[in-house]
């Protein structure tokens, strides 16, 4: 039997229910387990001898909960940040359609651009726009690549809905004619999404990350939202 261990990249969490939930930051990968596995995982943890079901053991090594006892993940850890990296075929695109934001967050680094009232919280405006387009099809272009993924930050990007889509309509038919696929990944407090807008965006393969600081009483008291709950509204 091969010595196993449990993967440097998990993240333990419990549900509303209190199921243990494991997240596995390498492989992106999300299992639910019962009390008895648990168990497993803590002996393994200690470095005992247990013998789990076969199938157990099998999934909990396909998801990278655990691994063998040999193995490197700090160096598979380089190897999929290589591949990422200098894979010619995707390019990546960060855009900020304005610094500004309508949650007053804590630990926010942005915050002294709006105290300074910075002209970066004005939203990108039509020419602008137009760069940012024509940018990303250069690129696209000169790499010849397959796949463009692009990244919506802020502030709080869902303040610019319309911008938003105004350079996803302007980019998706010419991408579709250039054999380009394109994902988008969009960071956001969750405070103005809505049924309307999460319709209009999941059109264009978008991933929605939502920001939450911990259970209600942590999370409301680091993203502050006037009177209002911002955990509640998420």
């Amino acid at each position: 039997v091969r010595k196993m261990k449990l993967s440097r990249y998990n993240l333990f969490f419990s549900d509303h229910e209190g199921d243990c939930l494991i997240y596995n930051g390498l492989h992106n990968t999300l299992v639910r387990v019962d009390e008895e596995v648990k168990n497993f995982l803590k002996e393994i943890k200690l470095g005992k001898e247990c013998s789990p079901p076969k199938k157990v053991l099998k999934t909990l090594e396909k998801k990278g909960i655990i691994v063998p006892g040999k193995i490197n993940e700090k160096k598979i850890f380089k190897v999929f940040h290589a591949q990422e990296k200098y894979n010619p075929s995707k390019i990546f695109f960060s855009i900020i359609p304005s610094f500004k934001c309508n949650v007053d967050c804590e630990y926010c680094y942005q915050k002294s651009l709006r105290e300074s009232k910075n002209e970066s919280i004005t939203p990108m405006n039509g020419g602008t726009i137009n760069k940012t387009m024509d940018f990303i099809k250069n690129m696209a272009i000169d790499t010849d690549c397959d796949e463009i993924i692009i990244l919506w930050y802020g502030g709080e990007p869902l303040l610019n809905t319309k911008i938003i889509i105004k350079i996803l309509d302007g980019l998706s038919l010419w991408l579709e004619e250039s054999g380009i696929k394109l994902k988008n990944h969009i960071w956001t407090n969750g405070t103005l999404l809505t049924e309307k807008i999460l319709n209009k965006l999941l059109k264009y393969d978008m991933v929605f990350q939502l920001t939450l600081s911990g259970p209600q009483e942590i999370h409301d008291s680091k993203m502050h939202w006037g009177e209002k709950s911002t955990f509640q509204r998420i």
